[in-house]
């Protein structure tokens, strides 16, 4: 069968050159990272470098409990490194990069 991807050509382009690197075609990676999902050997995420920069934002009482909440939320869901009850939040830290106002 075959599945046709939209690709950004940039992206495209980088991840064919370090596929060449690696002695593989960008179609073989794109097999074994799917494979991978599929069977639930590779989880999908947002992981921040370390290069990223943080800015620590002030927020009302209100919007903090949403915040605490939408996190406690999407941890419970998606990361093996789940707040548990009982446990104290990690300060909120935003991406520069991805925050858009």
């Amino acid at each position: 069968m075959t599945t046709t991807i939209n690709l950004d050509p940039k992206i495209r382009l980088k991840a064919s050159k370090r596929a060449k690197k690696d002695n593989m075609s960008l179609s073989g990676v794109i097999r074994l990272l799917l494979n991978d999902y599929a069977e639930g050997k590779l989880r999908v995420g947002i992981v921040l470098s370390d290069e990223s920069e943080f800015e620590v934002l002030s927020v009302d009482s209100d919007t903090q409990k949403t915040m605490d909440s939408i996190g406690q939320t999407w941890s419970s869901i998606s990361s093996p490194h789940a707040t548990r009850p009982g446990q104290k939040h990690r300060k909120t830290r935003v991406s520069k990069r991805t925050l858009s106002v």
